[in-house]
Order: C-alpha cells, then sequence, then structure tokens
C-alpha cells in the first residue's frame, strides 16, 4: 500500500481519492482543518449509512496542509508557554540574566503572547536598561500589537514613559 493510501484513501485516475469517512474526519478533526461544508457533507453521507466519500485530491492536499500549518502553531504555542513557565521560575529564583534570556528567546517565536514581553519591559526598567526596554517595547508595537490592538494605549504610553527616563 502506497503512501498516499495510507494516509488518504485509495486514488482515482480522475484526480479524486475515496476514503473512508469517519476516519478521514477523525484524521483532520482536529483545528478544525475540514471545511464547514465538507464537514456537513460528511456528517450527512455517515447519517445516510454511507462509510466512503469520493474527495478532489487539492481538496485533501489543502486540509493537509491547513492541518500541518494548525499543529506547528499548536506547537508554537506550547513552546512559547514553556519558555514563560521557565521564565517565570527563573525570576522566582532570582536569576534575573536567565530569566531575561529566556524572554528574550521567546520575542522570536511564531506564536506571539504578551507575557515575555511585559516581564522584558518590567525587567529592563528595574535595571535601567532603557534602551532595551525601548527596543522590547517597539517590538511589541510592530508585532503583538497587530494581533492585540488594544494593547497599543498600554505599550505607546510605557515608550514614552522609557525615553524620558533614558534622557534623564
Amino acid at each position: 500500500m502506497g503512501f498516499w493510501n495510507k494516509i488518504f484513501g485509495t486514488k482515482t485516475p480522475d484526480g479524486y481519492t475515496k476514503v473512508r469517512i469517519q476516519e478521514f474526519i477523525d484524521a483532520n478533526m482536529a483545528g478544525g482543518v475540514i471545511p464547514i461544508d465538507l464537514f456537513i457533507e460528511l456528517q450527512n453521507k455517515l447519517l445516510s449509512g454511507e462509510q466512503y466519500a469520493v474527495l478532489p485530491n487539492d481538496v485533501i492536499l489543502s486540509i493537509e496542509k491547513d492541518k500541518k500549518a494548525e499543529q506547528e502553531k499548536v506547537e508554537a504555542m506550547n513552546k512559547c508557554a514553556a519558555l514563560n513557565n521557565l521564565g517565570i521560575k527563573y525570576e522566582r529564583e532570582g536569576n534575573i540574566a536567565l530569566a531575561i534570556s529566556t524572554y528574550e528567546e521567546n520575542l522570536s517565536s511564531p506564536f506571539i503572547a504578551c507575557h515575555s514581553f511585559d516581564r522584558l519591559m518590567i525587567l529592563y526598567r528595574k535595571q535601567k536598561d532603557y534602551d532595551n526596554e525601548i527596543r522590547v517595547i517597539q517590538k511589541a508595537l510592530e508585532g503583538l500589537c497587530e494581533r492585540y490592538p488594544q494593547l497599543k494605549e498600554k505599550y505607546l504610553k510605557r515608550l514614552e514613559k522609557a525615553k524620558a527616563l533614558k534622557l534623564k
């Protein structure tokens, strides 16, 4: 049995694949990568007693691409959370240099979250390292505020204050 058959089902010569409906749904349900109209169609087939469906190969490949992207997003989110937790641990232990290093690593993550930005701003402010605080704020404004526009005002105020402190 070839790769395609194991993963997707039986390929037909006309650009379609015959899939076992329940297995296809089970394999692709996580992350909502099956388009809702296709999901409803497949559910209706199951309810009417059908076990197989014939799907266009390009639809199957698109779902697989979306599934892979969703898995990468979840992995990035998990790594981000793990690094945040590690940074918190280092802070509690008083190892601020290691906490900063850990939070900095998170800034290059494809999953953007507030915690590392916020903690770095606070830690750099406490160290009177205004250049790094400003850099982190600017990075937050560039990336984080695109995803969370409600935070923009908070970071703009913080940037203004950091610049003023730097000038003192």
